[in-house]
């Protein structure tokens, strides 16, 4: 049986609907994630190695 790709749901015309409205304890709950997330993500910068500045420095040092 052929699948009729014309009748599928196309999920992009819902992009022009409003938005809906978010109950507060779920809004709040993913908010608190997302500010959790960027204190870890800060955190990791600063015990983590960036490699871009090693590499610069250590090219800039050799051309010296």
């Amino acid at each position: 049986m052929p699948i009729n790709i014309l009748n599928k749901i196309n999920p992009l015309k819902d992009l022009d609907n409003p938005l809906r409205n978010v109950p507060d304890k779920l809004k709040n709950m993913i908010m608190k994630d997302v500010a959790t997330t960027k204190v870890m993500m800060e955190i990791a910068s600063l015990f983590g190695i960036n490699v871009n500045t090693i590499i610069d420095r250590t090219v800039k040092q050799r051309n010296q």
